[in-house]
């Protein structure tokens, strides 16, 4: 299962936003979550926060082999190189390093941010915690098919983004 996850500061409402979803093979959309947190936050907590719900959301659906894809090289390389941190990050990415051991596999993977738009809109959208499995909520809906149609339509597309994420929609 490949996870994209993102995480969002809202500077007027003081507030932090989290948006993952999950794909299968195929590239399909399996489950996905939003969640708003009302206290403000650094954009690399945010990251961070959004890692761990996305490897929490993962372990509820039972999924065993995990991708986690998010475009914060930084924090990449940090669960990557999966040491202990002191620093204020510190507690949420040892909550990681916890949960890793409950799955078969967990790839830790930096894509671009054209490779994760749908949990940017998540994060972004958030107001509430929501989680759903392949019905997403209409902004993303509508990010997914315009993704969709041009990666399927423009002959260049994967030339031009090789590292964007593969995403099927059965229409």
């Amino acid at each position: 299962m490949k996870v994209n996850f993102d995480g969002a500061v809202f500077d007027n409402s003081k507030a932090t936003g989290v948006g993952c979803i999950g794909r299968d093979a195929s590239g399909k959309c399996v489950a996905w979550l939003q969640q708003r947190f009302l206290f403000g936050t650094s954009p690399a907590a945010a990251e961070t926060l959004a890692a761990l719900e996305a490897l929490r959301m993962a372990r509820r659906r039972g999924w065993r082999k995990i991708e986690l894809e998010g475009d914060c090289l930084g924090l990449i390389s940090q669960l990557r190189a999966n040491t202990r941190d002191l620093s204020m990050l510190g507690p949420l990415l040892n909550d990681i390093f916890d949960l890793v051991p409950f799955f078969d596999s967990v790839v830790f993977k930096c894509v671009r941010r054209l490779g994760n738009v749908p949990a940017h809109l998540l994060a972004r959208s958030a107001t509430v915690e929501l989680e759903g499995d392949n019905i997403l909520p209409p902004q993303v809906l509508s990010a997914v098919l315009s993704d969709y149609q041009y990666k399927h339509w423009s002959p260049r597309y994967n030339e031009l983004n090789p590292c964007a994420s593969r995403l099927h929609l059965d229409l």
